[in-house]
C-alpha cells in the first residue's frame, strides 16, 4: 500500500489492495482538546478466473448423452453472472437444460447437435467485470447416408462396376476400403477410390476381383462398418479350342469334347442339327457335368452337326462339331 498525504486534511490510498481493508483514524489535537474521525475501508476485489491461463476451454461429449459447461470463476463478494452462446445472451432455456442454485454451471440432459457452439459465462460485481468462455463440441458417431442395400452384388466380366458407400457424422468420418480384409490403396491396377472414398471402381472387373468388401467409416466417436459380397460374371467361353471336325463310320461310337467354363458354371444343351438331342435315347450319354458327349452308334451317312450350346446369366457359347459319317463299302 502507498499512503499519500494531500495538505493535513487527506489521506490517499493509491493502487488498494485487500490487505488496507480496516478502520482508518484521523486524529487532530491542540492546546484546547482532541479530535478525531473514524473510517471503515472496504476493498472492493474484481471477480477473477480460478486459472488465469485458462480463459478458454474446451469439453467434448457424445451426442445424447449428459453435458456441461462451467464458470470457473472466483470473487469474494456477490457476483452477476450471465451466459451468452456464439455471441447471443441465453435469455432461457430449453427443456432439458438447467443451471445450478449459483448459475454457474449450465447442464444439458442430452446434448444435442445444435448445442454445440461457444459458451461464455459472463461474471461481474461492483468491482468489475471477467468472462470465460467454453467450446462445447458434440460428436456424432458415423451413420450411413448410402450404402449397397443387398448382401451380394453381381458385376460382369470386363464391365467396369461401382460401389458407392457415404457416411454422415460429426466431425466428418473418413472412408476406407477393404477386400477381404486387405486395405485397398486408392490408386491400383484395377482399382480406382473417387469422390473422398465414397465411390470404389473396379476397372475391368474379372474372376480374380469377386470377394468380400467393407467400407469402413470413422470418426473421434465410433467406427461403422458394412460389409457386400461382389460376385463377378464371367460369360461361357473355351479352355482350348476343341477338334471341330470329325469323321466317324457309320453304326461305330464317336464322343464329342466341349471344354466350356464360365461362373456361374454354363449350362449346356446339346444339339443334333440345330436340334435338341434327344436325351432318352439308348445311343446317349453324358459325362463331365455334360461337357462330354457319347453318342454310342451313329446312323445314317453324310454330314451332319453336332452343337454344344453353353450358357449362364451373361453370356451363350455355341461350339459347333462338323460330322461326317462314312459308310463302309
Amino acid at each position: 500500500m502507498i499512503f499519500v498525504f494531500r495538505e493535513p486534511h487527506y489521506l490517499t490510498i493509491t493502487n488498494a489492495t485487500r490487505e488496507d481493508r480496516g478502520r482508518f483514524t484521523c486524529l487532530a489535537t491542540n492546546e484546547a482538546g482532541t479530535f478525531e474521525q473514524s473510517y471503515t475501508v472496504n476493498v472492493l476485489v474484481p471477480p477473477k478466473l480460478e486459472n488465469e491461463n485458462k480463459a478458454f476451454l474446451e469439453e467434448t461429449v457424445l451426442v445424447n448423452r449428459q453435458a456441461s459447461v462451467s464458470c470457473f470463476i472466483v470473487a469474494e463478494s456477490l457476483l452477476d453472472i450471465e451466459w451468452w452462446k456464439d455471441g447471443q445472451p441465453l435469455t432461457s432455456l430449453k427443456p432439458g437444460t438447467s443451471l445450478d442454485s449459483s448459475k454457474k454451471r449450465l447442464t444439458f440432459s442430452q446434448v444435442e447437435i445444435d448445442d454445440a457452439g461457444n459458451y461464455t459465462c459472463v461474471a461481474s460485481n461492483q468491482a468489475g467485470q471477467i468472462n470465460i468462455t467454453t467450446s462445447l463440441q458434440v460428436l456424432v458417431p458415423p451413420f450411413w447416408k448410402k450404402v449397397p442395400n443387398q448382401d451380394e452384388i453381381f458385376g460382369k466380366d470386363g464391365v467396369s462396376l461401382d460401389l458407392e458407400c457415404d457416411a454422415g457424422g460429426f466431425p466428418a468420418p473418413s472412408l476406407l476400403w477393404l477386400k477381404d480384409g486387405q486395405i485397398l490403396e486408392a490408386e491400383s491396377a484395377n482399382i480406382a477410390i473417387k469422390d473422398n472414398g465414397r465411390v470404389l471402381r473396379i476397372l475391368s472387373p474379372s474372376d480374380k476381383d469377386s470377394g468380400q468388401y467393407s467400407c469402413v467409416a470413422t470418426n473421434p466417436a465410433g467406427t461403422l462398418e458394412k460389409n457386400v459380397k461382389v460376385s463377378i460374371r464371367v460369360p461361357p467361353s473355351l479352355l482350348y479350342v476343341p477338334i471341330s471336325k470329325i469323321k466317324v463310320l457309320e453304326n461305330r461310337a464317336v464322343t464329342f469334347d466341349c471344354p466350356v467354363e464360365g461362373k456361374p458354371a454354363p449350362e449346356i444343351t446339346w444339339l443334333l442339327d440345330r436340334e435338341i438331342i434327344d436325351e432318352k435315347s439308348p445311343f446317349i450319354r453324358f459325362s463331365n457335368q455334360r461337357k462330354h458327349l457319347h453318342y454310342l452308334r451313329v446312323t445314317g451317312s453324310g454330314n451332319i452337326i453336332f452343337s454344344c450350346v453353353a450358357k449362364n446369366p451373361v453370356g451363350e457359347l455355341v461350339t459347333d462339331f462338323f460330322t461326317e459319317v462314312l459308310r463302309p463299302p
